[in-house]
């Protein structure tokens, strides 16, 4: 368990000194999405489509508004990475929207501003993220551990099988 825990961490360290290198070279917003889903399990067939399912959702929805982009495929969590030539705060409502459809609940999208200041949802006056399993948000289920991990992972993958369908 340590060492995934690690691996975790250095995963996040290496995604983070990429994105800051990606605000550094284009002076533009970025977006960093992945994909939130309980447990150890972080990459396989079915993630690695629902992720480019996600993928092709924020390419529809900015079109040519990206300047660049990336996908790296992990064992700790595949990510996404893009720079867009948007107001960041403009391209955080986006991201909320994608968030709010019903596989986008499962989304992680970050939105970083060109000073590597991350724009939160609250930022915009936005409730925070609703768990997956009640109406409470996400942080005060998972602080007080309300749902079982074998609970949050069927739905997660309940979301995940019916959005892979459409």
């Amino acid at each position: 368990m340590e060492d995934f825990v690690l691996a975790i961490l250095d995963a996040r360290e290496k995604r983070y000194e990429k994105q800051r290198q990606l605000v550094e070279k284009f002076q533009k917003p970025i977006i960093s999405f992945m994909i939130n889903i309980p447990g150890r399990e972080k990459y396989s067939e079915k993630l690695l489509a629902f992720h480019k399912q996600g993928i092709k959702k924020i390419e529809k929805l900015l079109a040519d508004k990206i300047i660049y982009a990336e996908f790296n495929k992990e064992l700790t969590g595949s990510y996404y990475l893009a720079a867009v030539d948007l107001q960041a705060l403009d391209l955080k409502k986006l991201m909320i929207d994608l968030e709010n459809s019903p596989a986008g609940r499962l989304y992680d999208l970050d939105v970083f501003d060109k000073n590597m200041k991350q724009i939160t949802r609250s930022l915009l006056g936005e409730k925070p993220r609703s768990c997956l399993l009640c109406k409470e948000p996400a942080r005060i289920c998972i602080r007080k551990q309300s749902h079982s991990f074998e609970d949050l992972a069927k739905e997660a993958h309940k979301l995940i099988d019916e959005s892979l369908r459409n």
